[in-house]
């Protein structure tokens, strides 16, 4: 550059300068005028996939993937990404849920330098306000806490706790829950019981909105096809030379007109004293009716008790329900203890009849028993 002048000499490394930088922008100007390909494979993560937080603001983890370079990003709690800017990409991203307990959903896309946008990627996580706990005192009843049914659809009570609110419950005829399927968590259900009479157990359970689950708990019941005949009490005891009532108690009685009744006893341990058949808190008394005393007679040498109750009335149509049918009372004469057992001496034991509408206007209803004993001391 000899003899040049000092400013031919600078345009000349101006210009140098200059087809450099174009030369260095020119193959990423081409490569973003040709790129046409989307971002793929977006995808977003809140704390790491944990399904519950108890904090409003979380941790995203973001991916993607461009055949040139990701470039930028825009997050939402909408799947509008309504008031969403475009920003540059990175990762982790702090982020805030929307307010109010329950399950959230955060929204990203991606673009690359020529500014072809990707899928929508979203996750979803449950927050809650605080620490939730399992679900507590699960309850089911069953008929209001009855002890038998002669129905096979029965009714259940329902309940359980939780700091967050019960959403499901499940219920079966089986420990397992072998075939239940969860529900929405109500505090009133009708239920059948399984199929045959006998003694029958419904199991229940409850999760609440994280999909905490409680504790199974059950409840029982007898299914009945006939009227319980028992002693009450079941045991008892009773000094010598003291009295003790004994009853003789229905259970599951459906319009009971009358009954005979034959009950044996230890005649060397106890003696039978008297035998009330009507009265307050007495079964056919309390349903309206003026009870009869068909027969009432006890033998303390062989130890035999029989009575027989009719109940009448204009219009009675029979007690139904659970009530005493009839009152021993027994006195201890010696010390040992007496079976107190329901026999059948003659055809009409354990036989009651109840109101019907057929041409004799009654039809006989046959009992199952339960018997007791006394112990003298």
């Amino acid at each position: 550059m000899a003899g040049m002048r000092p400013e031919t000499i600078s345009t000349i490394l101006v210009c140098i300068m200059l087809f450099s930088v174009l030369s260095l922008l020119a193959p990423g100007c081409d490569v973003m005028n040709q790129d046409l390909e989307s971002p793929t494979n977006p995808s977003v993560s809140i704390n790491d996939g944990e399904t519950t937080t108890y904090e409003q603001k979380v941790q995203l983890s973001l991916s993607c993937e461009d055949n040139v370079d990701v470039d930028e990003m825009r997050i939402s709690n909408s799947p509008d990404f309504v008031d969403a800017d475009w920003e540059a990409y990175y990762t982790p991203v702090k982020w805030t849920l929307t307010d109010g307990y329950g399950n959230k959903t955060v929204y990203v896309q991606f673009r690359d330098m020529a500014e072809n946008v990707s899928d929508v990627a979203s996750t979803s996580i449950m927050y809650s306000p605080y620490p939730s706990t399992l679900p507590n005192e699960p309850g089911i009843i069953i008929n209001d806490g009855g002890t038998y049914t002669t129905k096979q659809m029965v009714q259940l009570s329902l309940s359980c706790k939780d700091d967050n609110g019960i959403v499901n419950m499940r219920i079966s005829n089986y420990a397992d829950f072998s075939g239940a399927s969860w529900e929405t968590y109500i505090t009133s259900k009708s239920w059948a019981l399984s199929d045959g009479f006998g003694h029958k157990t419904v199991h229940a359970q409850f999760m609440d909105g994280d999909g905490n689950i409680s504790e199974a708990v059950a409840a029982s019941i007898d299914f009945i096809d006939a009227v319980i005949l028992r002693v009450s009490p079941a045991a008892a005891q009773v000094t010598v030379g003291g009295a003790l009532d004994v009853d003789v108690y229905a259970e599951g009685a459906v319009q009971i007109v009358s009954a005979h009744i034959t009950i044996s006893f230890n005649p060397i341990a106890l003696e039978v004293m008297k035998i009330k058949t009507s009265g307050n808190g007495f079964l056919l008394t309390d349903a309206g009716a003026n009870v009869i005393t068909a027969e009432s007679d006890y033998d303390n040498i062989n130890g035999l008790v029989v009575f027989g109750v009719l109940g009448q009335e204009s219009g009675f149509t029979g007690a139904s329900g659970d009530g005493t049918l009839a009152r021993i009372t027994f006195k201890g004469k010696a010390a040992g203890s007496s079976d107190i057992k329901f026999i059948a001496v003659t055809e009409n034991d354990f036989i009651l009849y109840r109101y019907a509408l057929n041409e004799k206007g009654f039809e006989k209803y046959n009992a199952r028993i339960s018997d007791g004993v006394i112990s003298v001391k």
